[in-house]
């Protein structure tokens, strides 16, 4: 009965035939993802959770060049969040009275220096003008005072029987009259030099119609000259794409403009 039942292998020589048959490069494949270390790492069940172990050989990464080294950002300049100023305006070239308006609310009434000037010259303007005014009137009281004086001495010699009449102490009318018109012409001077005067600080100040240039006027003719000989296009408007203003215009616009400077410059 011993000699027919089957002789079963033992357990050790079955292993040996297995990895017989284990292919080799299988095994070198499956060695080589385990890198040499002197001291094996410990398995994942022999570290606690959240726990990090360094590997015992140092890493070692490429060192970069120098220009891949990094650098602090240079400091960049801070965007503004206003728009770029307007160019200035010149006043010379303003030739419309909505821009006299607008360069004279928005620049001129600003500029507490150009205002004080421009009250204070405002300010001499009107008392010269008073001073003229009271001038004349203290003139023509005192011819009609010279008149008045006359009459009675004439009325006092007459009642003694004498009739001096246009003799003592008194003018002509025609001599009252001339009188007077050498002191408008005094006045007219005086006011013709005030108003360069006031014109050279209004240039100065950047008032608008006080410094046009010549080219952009057009002057008038005269009485004793004739428009066909100053050339053709003589009261054109605008000459190669410039504005141009008549130059009754320009006093028109300067007297408008010495009223705006006077609501404006109010204390």
């Amino acid at each position: 009965m011993d000699s027919q039942s089957p002789q079963i292998p033992d357990l050790a020589s079955v292993l040996r035939t297995l990895a017989a048959y284990t292919p080799v490069r299988q095994a070198t494949q499956e060695t080589s993802f385990i890198p040499p270390t002197a001291n094996p790492q410990p398995l994942d069940d022999e570290l606690e959770e959240g726990e990090y172990e360094p590997p015992s050989a140092p890493i070692s990464f490429p060192r970069p060049f120098p220009s891949q080294l990094i650098h602090p950002p240079a400091e960049l300049p801070k965007a503004s969040l206003t728009p770029p100023a307007a160019p200035p305006v010149d006043p010379k070239t303003i030739l419309t009275w909505p821009a006299a308006l607008r360069y004279v609310t928005k620049t001129i009434a600003r500029n507490e220096v150009a205002t004080t000037r421009i009250r204070k010259l405002i300010e001499n303007q009107h008392q010269h003008e008073r001073g003229w005014w009271k001038g004349r009137e203290d003139l023509t009281r005192k011819q009609k005072d010279r008149i008045e004086g006359r009459k009675q001495v004439n009325e006092i010699l007459r009642s003694v029987g004498g009739n001096f009449d246009g003799v003592y102490g008194g003018q002509t009318p025609e001599e009252d009259l001339a009188e007077i018109a050498r002191y408008d012409k005094k006045v007219h001077k005086a006011c013709i030099d005030m108003v360069r005067a006031t014109t050279a600080e209004f240039q100065v100040l950047g008032i608008p119609f006080f410094d046009i240039p010549p080219s952009s006027i057009i002057p008038n003719p005269g009485k004793d000259m004739n428009p066909r000989k100053l050339g053709p296009g003589y009261e054109d408007l605008a000459v190669n794409g410039q504005q141009r203003l008549k130059e009754e215009d320009v006093a028109r616009l300067q007297k408008k403009i010495l009223e705006l400077l006077e609501d404006l410059c109010k204390e």
